[in-house]
């Protein structure tokens, strides 16, 4: 096993020990969210899970270059779009937290620890097992001769109406599987892949996956104080604040975030504070509004829309803590 699939055991490993989505929201992330994932790099994977959620999204700089580009290789047919957060922030091993409509990705630690961690959805996890329960109904013919995982997951989205997501280690190390038997139900068909894989093969949070590590029902919490949350800004959103922002890549400076919030919003933006450091943002985007929510709830700014009286243009005020 190389290097690379080393570092990818040890993420979807802690990722079981103690990450997860924390959520107020609902519409969506209740939902069913079909999804196919063929070495779509992670960072592309959120982007295009938030969109599909209309979420704005905050990828934290604690998520490394090399955890942002680590190919994401799993499809579901029958996850919701909490489930389907959950699962995605176990594949490099960060955490995953959905507040208000923006969600926060970070690595484990670095999130403030007052902020709820429910790794359940909220019927208590009823959604995922009553979908077990289901499947353990049925039963089906399977012929797998050298067939690849991919064409086995499928089959059993097909076959038994459940998911298959398996970790990177095992999809690296076993390409091909063999297992043949006809009406065979789900318990025995997970007995028969395990056997074929090397492991064991059985239900965790809303899935067939590897038996490791029992999901806690809590998350282990971060060490950092919890910042207030900002104020709502009321009924009547400012117009150059719900302006779209895209940050694609870790900004140099504090000058350089100013610069693109005056382009995103034609106002003068304004730093308060001494600039030292940069922009906790590997990746964000959403409105203006959000993305500046986000900073104000991750402790590290302060921002206000002002209107001068008279002829003075309004400004953007970032106050930097």
């Amino acid at each position: 096993m190389t290097a690379t699939h080393r570092c990818l055991t040890a993420a979807f490993t802690l990722s079981l020990l103690g990450t997860g989505v924390a959520t107020r929201a609902a519409g969506p992330l209740e939902r069913p969210c079909p999804m196919d994932w063929r070495s779509t790099p992670f960072s592309q994977a959120v982007h295009e899970l938030a969109a599909k959620l209309n979420l704005a999204y905050v990828l934290d700089e604690s998520v490394s270059t090399e955890l942002a580009q680590t190919p994401v290789r799993f499809m579901a047919d029958h996850l919701t779009g909490r489930e389907a957060l959950r699962w995605l922030a176990r594949w490099v091993g960060v955490e995953a937290v959905v507040m208000g409509e923006t969600v926060y990705l970070a690595s484990p630690g670095r999130l403030p620890r007052s902020w709820e961690h429910d790794l359940l959805d909220p019927s208590g996890g009823q959604i995922g097992r009553t979908r077990w329960e289901q499947a353990l109904t049925r039963r089906a013919d399977i012929t797998w001769i050298d067939a690849p995982l991919s064409l086995v997951a499928r089959n059993i989205s097909k076959e038994y109406g459940i998911d298959l997501i398996l970790p990177p280690d095992v999809l690296a190390s076993h390409d091909l599987v063999q297992v043949e038997r006809l009406q065979i139900g789900l318990e025995d068909l997970c007995e028969a892949l395990g056997t074929a894989l090397g492991t064991q093969i059985g239900y965790s949070d809303g899935v067939i996956t590897e038996k490791r590590h029992r999901v806690p029902e809590t998350q282990e919490a971060a060490s950092s104080p919890a910042p207030a949350v900002p104020a709502p800004a009321g009924p009547a959103l400012p117009s150059p604040l719900a302006a779209p922002l895209a940050i694609d890549q870790p900004l140099a400076d504090w000058p350089a975030f100013r610069a693109r919030l005056s382009t995103a919003t034609g106002l003068e933006c304004r730093l308060d504070g001494a600039p030292t450091g940069r922009p906790p943002f590997a990746q964000a985007r959403g409105t203006v509004q959000e993305i500046l929510d986000a900073a104000s709830m991750l402790g590290v700014l302060h921002f206000q829309f002002l209107q001068p009286e008279g002829q003075n243009a309004p400004f953007l005020l970032i106050q930097l803590r």
